[in-house]
């Protein structure tokens, strides 16, 4: 006898039916918005701020070195309480903390995204969205200083003979 053409099992009164593997040609919503209530939604929008602003906080706490002179930084950190962003393995300090944030970019991005797609109804989300997105261009711009002045610093390097990479004219 064929399993395929076996009676199908009664399981909670409902049919369980065996579907082959189909490759994903496209998107199916992993959460139909008729079916969560209101306050599900809006529980879930809370969530997703708190998650990005766990991430701002990572930020603020890892990205800037303590300031001199200040026992208490602007994050309410002493210097003691100052952690240094994840380290790559054979990754100079600037690289490092450019890939850092932009790791950190990319989770606020998908973050917004998803929220986009199943919570822009809200009447939370429009504030949501520039909290995020404020928090997403500061990372940006955080990354574009990082590279300006790693950029800057290479080329003085170059230009003065007398410096490891300086160019020595003959």
């Amino acid at each position: 006898s064929d399993p395929s053409h076996s009676s199908l099992p009664l399981i909670n009164a409902t049919y369980l039916i065996h579907v082959p593997p189909v490759p994903m040609l496209f998107h199916i919503p992993l959460l139909p918005l008729p079916t969560l209530p209101l306050t599900h939604r809006e529980t879930l929008l809370g969530q997703l701020l708190g998650y990005v602003r766990s991430i701002a906080d990572e930020f603020n706490t890892k990205s800037n070195p303590p300031r001199q002179g200040k026992p208490v930084d602007s994050a309410g950190l002493g210097t003691a309480e100052r952690q240094a962003p994840p380290t790559g393995k054979n990754l100079p300090g600037v690289v490092n903390n450019i890939v850092w944030t932009r790791q950190l970019e990319a989770k606020v991005a998908d973050t917004v995204s998803i929220a986009q797609d199943l919570l822009d109804d809200l009447a939370g989300f429009k504030p949501f969205k520039k909290e995020v997105l404020g928090q997403k261009d500061e990372l940006h711009d955080h990354q574009k200083e990082q590279f300006d002045t790693w950029s800057r610093a290479m080329v003085v390097s170059i230009e003065h003979p007398t410096e490891p990479l300086g160019v020595h004219g003959t």
